[in-house]
């Protein structure tokens, strides 16, 4: 029969023979169709099937747990033909949707579990709003049946505040996550994962907020559930001391320790990390993109503390782990070209980030655009160092803004940041001070509504756009952007309601 084709499809798909499923549930779609009409309740089901194999051959990760540094969003490293193995995946999830509301209601938990299912696809080609949507009405459907302390509800609480936290909206990312917390936490252990998970999902809203005290507690929080749940010696005891090393970094003053006692602790709890997971590597026999992230992210430490020699030795070792495993080797090259950057070495910089943009822009798919974005971003730079190419860093900063502005939005804080440098750049360098204004001005709006008047990005704006007042003879407005950011920085008051962003 048709369903029992379909059941042999769900069995070879659990045995990860993903070919001999794909195979069948294409067969049990086409049969329904001949035999049944469109619109039957087992072509839902094979779609749905065939939509999930077409996720896993895509080699997008749709709901990361890592704990994300602070900075641009980075899109999830992408296996070739990806692009059209998702669109083809979000095609046969809506039709399943479609069929379910037309032939079960769309109250029906089927319907639900296939919004859900649809909004992780949506997430994954970055249509983050169509993915709230979804995920919006399979809660509206999951409520009313199983109540807000079900497993169901609570992953769609997770899945929602994923997506509002890549739109940064963090507020409601925030409300959802904390929802999602409550359930799990009155869950069996047997959701210790999603405990930990959400645990360190919240402390990351927390570091980008730049609430850094408050995200520190919560990830010595999540240090203590992990080592309780599994032991020291788990990967996801190394995931924590990972996130916790990046918050440690951030920190301006930890919990009664001065910011020195935070490097050196960042720097031994990344160690940690690496010993953790390289012992996992050596285990399985396999290699670890983890490992190669927690390198990176030491070498990058390395190199703030000035310790230059230490860090390009693990930046190249990063390198191999992923082209070894196959990942994502663009982003394994621009970090090593920010270092050799900050070494002075800006030819071999400027050859390996011509190499990243170039190996970017052959996507060319809608994903790709935010790391194209951060390449011109980083070309620039690297270019404004070097007195006859300012012209070319001003062109590749002004290609960046146009990128985020349309893939981020205007108020978005990368296209803030972006921002920021093409004013700074046209301020000091290429006499375009009106413009850099301008630009100023845009940029503190967009941290203003993003983080609040007190994030160190928005005071880092006024106390630029100050002394750009200052160089212009601006006096008046100068003192105010000036006493404001430090009036802010300092935490001596709150800044004014008639605080000017522009």
């Amino acid at each position: 029969t048709i369903e029992g084709l379909v059941a042999l499809a769900d069995v070879l798909a659990a045995q990860q023979r993903l070919g001999d499923a794909e195979a069948l549930y294409r067969q049990g779609t086409a049969l329904v169709v001949s035999s049944y009409g469109p619109t039957h309740i087992v072509r839902a089901s094979a779609l749905e099937g065939l939509a999930t194999i077409l996720s896993r051959r895509s080699g997008v990760e749709r709901t990361p747990t890592s704990f994300a540094p602070q900075g641009p969003t980075q899109a999830s490293p992408m296996l070739p033909d990806s692009e059209e193995l998702l669109e083809e995946a979000v095609g046969a999830v809506e039709e399943a949707v479609a069929i379910r509301k037309e032939l079960q209601g769309e109250e029906h938990p089927d319907t639900g579990l296939a919004l859900y299912s649809l909004a992780g696809l949506l997430r994954a080609t970055r249509r983050l709003s169509d993915a709230c949507a979804c995920l919006e009405a399979a809660l509206g459907v999951f409520l009313p049946v199983f109540g807000i302390g079900h497993e169901l509800t609570g992953r769609c609480n997770l899945a929602l505040g994923d997506c509002f936290t890549d739109l940064r909206q963090y507020d409601e990312a925030e409300l959802n996550y904390r929802t999602a917390l409550s359930c799990f936490e009155n869950l069996p252990l047997g959701h210790a994962e999603e405990v930990s998970s959400l645990l360190s999902r919240l402390a990351m809203i927390a570091d980008f907020r730049g609430e850094h005290p408050e995200a520190e507690r919560l990830l010595r929080r999540n240090l203590a559930f992990c080592q309780e749940v599994w032991g020291d010696s788990h990967p996801n005891v190394a995931a924590c001391w990972f996130s916790l090393a990046t918050v440690l970094e951030h920190c301006e003053s930890g919990l009664a320790m001065p910011q020195r006692q935070h490097i050196s602790e960042a720097e031994a709890a990344l160690r940690r990390a690496i010993r953790l997971w390289e012992a996992t590597s050596r285990r399985e026999g396999t290699g670890s993109v983890n490992v190669a992230m927690a390198l990176n992210n030491l070498a990058s430490l390395l190199d703030r503390e000035g310790r230059y020699k230490e860090a390009e030795p693990l930046l190249r070792k990063s390198l191999g782990i992923v082209r070894a495993v196959e990942g994502d080797v663009a982003t394994a090259q621009s970090n090593l070209a920010l270092l050799l950057q900050s070494r002075g070495k800006f030819h071999e910089a400027e050859m390996l980030h011509l190499s990243v943009l170039e190996e970017r822009e052959k996507k060319g798919s809608r994903a790709s655009q935010v790391d194209i974005a951060d390449s011109l971003a980083n070309l620039a730079a690297l270019l404004r160092c070097v007195d006859d190419k300012r012209s070319e860093a001003e062109s590749y900063l002004r290609r960046c803004i146009k990128i985020r502005q349309k893939t981020l939005g205007a108020q978005h804080p990368d296209t803030a940041e972006a921002m920021c440098e093409l004013a700074s750049l046209l301020d000091q360098h290429l006499n375009q001070a009106e413009e850099a204004e301008l630009l100023y001005n845009s940029a503190a709006t967009g941290f203003a509504r993003a983080f609040g008047t007190e994030h160190p990005a928005y005071v880092r704006v006024q106390q630029s756009l100050g002394e750009l007042y200052a160089r212009a003879g601006k006096l008046s407005e100068a003192e105010h952007c000036l006493r404001q950011g430090l009036l802010v920085a300092e935490g001596v008051m709150q800044p004014s309601e008639d605080l000017h962003v522009g």
